[in-house]
């Protein structure tokens, strides 16, 4: 919502702030944790330079090592296909 805030105050229209605002959240879910997109990486990728495409696709055993690490963090490690509402329940 934030970018399509912002794209509609720089005067884009609702069409091409809702893509631009869909480009962002493809960014920003790509990233591992609660993160944020910066304009810099959302440039980048209007340009045709996606920074995160190299880490979207891990081999198994490489996808396997990561989320032992993060258990060993004492994070939790959870899979979605898109239904992020429903995770966050209100606390």
């Amino acid at each position: 919502m934030a970018a399509v805030a912002a794209a509609l105050a720089a005067g884009l229209n609702l069409t091409d702030a809702a893509r631009l605002a869909n480009t962002a959240a493809g960014i920003v879910v790509s990233k591992i944790g609660t993160a944020v997109v910066y304009s810099r990486e959302l440039t980048a990728y209007l340009s045709g330079h996606d920074l995160y495409n190299s880490d979207k696709v891990l081999p198994r055993a490489n996808a396997l090592d990561l989320v032992e690490r993060w258990r060993r963090q004492g994070l939790k490690i959870g899979f979605t296909n898109g239904c992020f509402d429903l995770l966050h329940p209100d606390m």
